[in-house]
């Protein structure tokens, strides 16, 4: 069966599936509640590939899905799974049906001591990567988890997990794998705020890299201390900074060291208009083996102008310096977002948004702008 008919079976089943979605709605289902889902979504791109070459086109996404919620008492369990299907109108070459698995836990006990949430995803798909200015195919596998416990009124820890695969799907790319573990310790100023501090090692490497290219495995630490909750009484959120070091392990890069960050401050400015400013700054590395010492921030505001529509605005900076591979490089991007939302009911919601982007580089081929506008549809029964 081609590719084509394919598609056009799935999409035909996906839409009778949603066409019968007001008998499946809220299906009581293991002690939970079983939803479907769909969005549609159709958008032009002024550059498909974040780079120079300036490939733009129109694609439309149909993305089916089911969504189960279980609340039973202190434990919450919430899986996703949907099936993405991507059509370009010009480079079909790209065209693509992605499946995506996501499911969340979280706990805590009677007393409030002791809590934690586990995540699990599995997700085919492809974006426009900045990072190596390409449409980058993946097939991307995710583990987080934390284990918080307060052995006195005032004083705890948290144990972290975070785990990532993202294997690349196309020639030319490596697999890039991260695994970190920090600890933190705890101290409680009121009921809603805590202070911590604490220490994370991360270990990166690429694999299954081409035999033109040397891999690139390197060992992280972090130092760091922060605050989280309520920080007064329209602010609140997560701030964590500190200092970060980074080893090659199989390299002649010199020892890297710099400041770190990561930040998501929430402000109920007024009772129709809320802010969010986030904030990261860390090592990532690149599917072409290069170290990134990352910062970007974005601050974004959201006006609820009638009891079913919203507008926000955002605007975005990154820099990025590169080291290893083939050629070292820094990046400035700016970006800005407009989106306006209407929610028709319970079950539908649309939604209009637009993009610029501009990347000012020191390496001609990351040179981009990038443009985008487009609509969506999303329901849930």
């Amino acid at each position: 069966m081609s590719t084509r008919i394919f598609s056009k079976a799935a999409t035909s089943a996906a839409l009778l599936v949603l066409a019968a979605t007001p008998a499946l709605a809220l299906v009581p289902f293991a002690k939970g509640e079983l939803f479907v889902t769909g969005q549609l979504r159709a958008e032009y791109d002024s550059n498909i590939y974040s780079s120079n070459r300036k490939i733009d086109d129109t694609i439309v996404t149909f993305t089916p899905g089911l969504s189960f919620l279980r609340n039973a008492g202190l434990i919450r369990l919430n899986v996703e799974t949907a099936l993405e299907i991507q059509r370009f109108a010009d480079n079909t070459q790209h065209d693509a049906e992605n499946g995506k698995f996501n499911s969340g836990l979280t706990w805590g006990d009677e007393e409030g001591k002791t809590d934690g949430s586990l995540s699990v995803g599995i997700n085919r798909g492809a974006y426009a990567n900045t990072y190596i200015n390409d449409l980058t195919l993946f097939d991307r596998y995710t583990f987080s988890g934390n284990a918080g416990h307060w052995f006195t009124e005032k004083f705890g820890f948290r144990l972290l997990v975070d785990v990532t695969e993202e294997r690349a799907r196309q020639e030319g790319y490596s697999d890039v794998g991260k695994e970190l573990f920090g600890a933190d310790g705890r101290f409680l100023v009121s009921p809603k705020l805590e202070t911590f501090a604490g220490y994370a090692f991360r270990t990166t490497s690429t694999n299954h890299d081409p035999a033109n290219r040397s891999g690139l495995s390197t060992h992280d630490h972090r130092l760091s201390v922060g605050v989280k909750g309520d920080l007064s009484s329209k602010i609140n959120g997560l701030v964590r900074v500190g200092y970060m070091l980074r080893d090659f392990t199989n390299s002649t890069l010199s020892t890297q060291n710099a400041p770190f960050a990561q930040a998501s401050v929430n402000w109920d400015a007024q009772e129709k208009t809320s802010v969010n400013l986030t904030v990261t700054k860390d090592f990532d590395t690149t599917a072409i083996s290069q170290s990134v010492n990352n910062f970007e921030t974005s601050l974004s505001v959201t006006q609820r102008l009638l009891e079913k529509l919203s507008v926000t605005g955002s605007l975005s900076y990154q820099h990025a310096s590169y080291v290893g591979g083939e050629i070292d490089r820094t990046d400035d991007l700016v970006s800005g977002r407009v989106t306006a939302r209407y929610h028709f009911n319970d079950h539908f919601s649309g939604s209009v948004f637009a993009t610029v982007q501009g990347n000012d580089s020191s390496f001609a081929v990351s040179d981009f702008s990038r443009n985008t506008c487009g609509v969506s549809l999303t329901t849930r029964f």
